[in-house]
């Protein structure tokens, strides 16, 4: 393979290295051993499918990105102020939870089309989870035997 090939194909992988999708974030265990309440939340049956179901429409939600990079710009910016002067950025929290309680963002921010492709994905999910034969058992009895 000649030199110019070569470099080609290091400038090929580190692009697809580049592209691909980051690492899964690691699952946490807390000092006792046990797992973070959230993971144990996912076990309860159908709460697990609720929260997946959650868990995917965030993942493809388009302000996902947005409040991603808002909080790494946050955490760099606000932590040397926590780190210097902690009073005043609680303070600072003070006033921000008093101004978001006065301005009553849930009335106007949360909207049927936020949750529009959530309450879908929730059902799918739901009746995915349901065995064939428990629907095949429902529609083959007699309505007098399903009120029973």
């Amino acid at each position: 393979m000649s030199d110019a090939a070569q470099k080609v194909e290091q400038t090929r992988a580190r692009l697809r290295t580049a592209m691909s999708p980051p690492p899964p974030p690691e699952r946490r265990t807390l000092p006792n051993g046990k797992r973070p309440i959230f993971d144990r939340v996912k076990r309860i049956p159908f709460l697990g499918v609720v929260v997946g179901a959650v868990e995917s429409w965030w993942v493809h939600h388009p302000l996902r990105p947005m409040s991603h990079v808002v909080g790494q710009a946050s955490t760099t910016a606000i932590k040397p102020l926590a780190q210097s002067n902690p009073l005043s950025l609680v303070a600072g929290a003070a006033v921000a939870g008093a101004v978001l309680v006065w301005s009553r963002p849930w009335r106007w921010l949360i909207r049927p089309a936020l949750f529009a492709g959530l309450v879908p994905q929730i059902a799918s999910r739901i009746v995915a989870r349901i065995p064939v034969e428990s629907w095949m058992v429902g529609m083959d009895s007699p309505p007098a035997e399903r009120n029973t």
